[in-house]
């Protein structure tokens, strides 16, 4: 059973579903829950829905959080039906910026745009945590919080910061990244608990589990596709 309820011990030993179940089997049983991780990969290959599926698969009466940098919710609600991945228990925090913000001068000749932007980005996700108090949450994007770091330093401090703040109200989170974003993608490798690389364009698709701590899984290239019900990895290869 999924645990939202601060035991360490308890939550140390459970393992939660990926939500793709050929996943599951490649990681012998799922995600070690309360823990953070990693999905990387080019553009397209499939980390967008793989955070749908991994947030719909939470318990009923839950409220798993998506957090988006680079959709906006009404798209991503869309890419949801699209796939006929269940989205009424999905809530939705879109960080994406409005349309007014093209249009409105924006200054920083006081302050740089990485004071002016943090804050206001670290408040939204702190608030909407604390008010679900979701089992489950993923950010698409994460990468971005990389823009409003003054350096790398700050921002693997601030990364490992945010990912206790969450697994120690009980939750699981997976961070997306774009790859070939090279000093990024090698500080959150570092400092999360697994990582999953999606591989590939249509129709050699491939995933791929680099690591995963507390627990075992089968190594290599799996051939996966995406379908009319969203990622699916072929057992066979599994």
């Amino acid at each position: 059973m999924e645990r939202n309820d601060g035991d360490m011990s308890k939550r140390t030993a459970t393992r939660i579903p990926t939500g793709i179940p050929g996943l599951d089997e490649i990681l012998n049983g799922g995600f070690v829950a309360g823990r953070a991780y990693l999905v990387t990969g080019a553009p397209g290959t499939g980390k967008t829905i793989f955070g749908l599926h991994f947030l719909a698969a939470a318990e009923k009466h839950t409220r798993p959080l998506f957090v988006s940098f680079t959709q906006t919710e009404h798209h991503l609600r869309m890419d949801a039906e699209s796939v006929n991945i269940p989205k009424e228990m999905i809530s939705f925090l879109d960080l994406t910026p409005e349309a007014r913000v093209f249009s409105e001068e924006q200054s920083y000749d006081i302050f740089s745009p990485v004071e002016v932007e943090r804050d206001p980005i670290a408040r939204a996700m702190r608030s909407r945590i604390e008010e679900l108090n979701p089992p489950r949450v993923f950010i698409d994007g994460f990468s971005e919080l990389r823009m409003v770091s003054s350096d790398l330093f700050h921002f693997v401090r601030m990364a490992q910061s945010f990912f206790r703040f969450v697994t120690d109200r009980g939750a699981t989170v997976v961070v997306s990244s774009t790859e070939g974003l090279t000093d990024v993608d090698v500080a959150l490798q570092a400092i999360t608990d697994g990582v999953i690389r999606f591989v590939g364009r249509p129709p050699l698709r491939s995933v791929e589990v680099i690591k995963m701590r507390g627990g075992d899984f089968r190594a290599g290239l799996h051939p996966l596709r995406i379908t009319g019900t969203g990622l699916e990895i072929l057992r066979d290869s599994a």
